[in-house]
């Protein structure tokens, strides 16, 4: 008796994709400076795919770590910026001149979402904006670029982030700081 439908194999295929995969990465990792972009791209593949887990890893964090000696953070937010630039549209020569520091905050936004203005009282899709950003990016400072993504999230004027480091007794944290920030905690609901 035969049949009409001939069998499928994909498990070896996409093993040996995933072993090339790996093998790419080991070969990255080795000079991260001149192949970071390249490597930011086979993370991507690598978590898109989940293929680490394939690799006895319980996350690409730990891979990166463990395998390649690269920490599980930047692993994570090269990740991203493949990820983001993907999405947006923008294309790796676009993209690499402005530099893994710049680029890192600038993914901080979601491309999914939208900036609404209240002066002209529009939305504008995200991408657009993460598009016109990473163009200018080359010309402008770090500071400038986090300036611009602190307005795009609404985190400007008023709603601007504060970091204060200080030191106080653990009595005065204890009994004042501590009992206020749960005070907080508790009208604000989290």
């Amino acid at each position: 008796m035969t049949t009409n439908n001939p069998v499928v194999s994909i498990g070896e295929p996409v093993a040996g994709q995933s072993a090339t995969l790996r093998k790419r990465m080991r070969i990255l990792a080795a000079d991260l400076t001149k192949h970071t972009f390249d490597l930011a791209e086979a993370f991507l593949q690598a978590q898109e795919t989940r293929c680490y887990a394939e690799w006895g890893f319980e996350s690409l964090g730990d891979y990166a770590e463990l395998e390649l000696g690269v920490k599980p953070r930047k692993s994570q937010y090269l990740a991203r910026i493949a990820r983001v630039m993907r999405d947006c549209g923008i294309k790796r020569p676009d993209f690499e001149g402005v530099g893994v520091t710049k680029l890192r905050s600038i993914t901080s936004l979601d491309p999914e979402s939208t900036f609404y203005d209240a002066e002209e009282k529009k939305h504008t899709p995200m991408v657009e904006l993460i598009t016109e950003l990473v163009a200018e990016a080359p010309e402008l400072s770090l500071v400038e670029v986090e300036e611009r993504i602190a307005h795009l999230k609404g985190m400007d004027g008023e709603n601007a982030m504060v970091t204060k480091s200080y030191s106080v007794t653990v009595s005065a944290y204890e009994n004042t700081i501590k009992r206020c920030f749960e005070s907080i905690r508790m009208r604000l609901g989290s």
